[in-house]
């Protein structure tokens, strides 16, 4: 492609499409049969993602290095269960979540001055964050 001599950019139009593609922003490119001549950056990581979750997956059940069977994940999922279940009750935890979205809703610069300052009311709520952060991906004790 060329470059247009009117634009402000000095990027070429080849360097823009392929920054695009490396961002996800567009599809790879690829030849007439569909097979990418380009996949960029963002499909090699989705790739590798879904190659890695498989690997992963695979590794956890795989009992002859140590992996579990399904019926040793179901034991270990019901024996923490409860202790998960009395996480998400927990009024620590709900004071959590609010304090969570109030500080959500400060710009980072906001919450870098409050750390810098010494604000014990974040200090204290940055302490839960560590403890509560894994448990507030999830909605309830049963999907996490």
């Amino acid at each position: 492609m060329e470059h247009d001599p009117q634009a402000k950019s000095t990027e070429s139009v080849d360097t823009k499409v392929r920054r695009w593609i490396d961002t996800g922003l567009i599809d790879g490119e690829k030849d007439a049969s569909g097979n990418y001549t380009y996949k960029g950056v963002y499909i090699e990581g989705l790739e590798k993602s879904a190659s890695d979750y498989k690997a992963n997956v695979e590794a956890a059940y795989d009992t002859a290095n140590g992996g579990m069977t399904q019926a040793q994940w179901q034991t270990e999922y019901e024996s923490q269960k409860p202790e998960v279940e009395k996480i998400y009750a927990s009024a620590d935890y709900q004071d959590y979540l609010s304090q969570r979205e109030q500080y959500n809703a400060l710009s980072q610069e906001e919450r870098q001055s409050l750390a810098d300052s010494g604000d014990s009311a974040f200090a204290a709520y940055a302490k839960k964050a560590e403890q509560y952060s894994q448990y507030a991906k999830y909605d309830t004790a049963e999907a996490y």
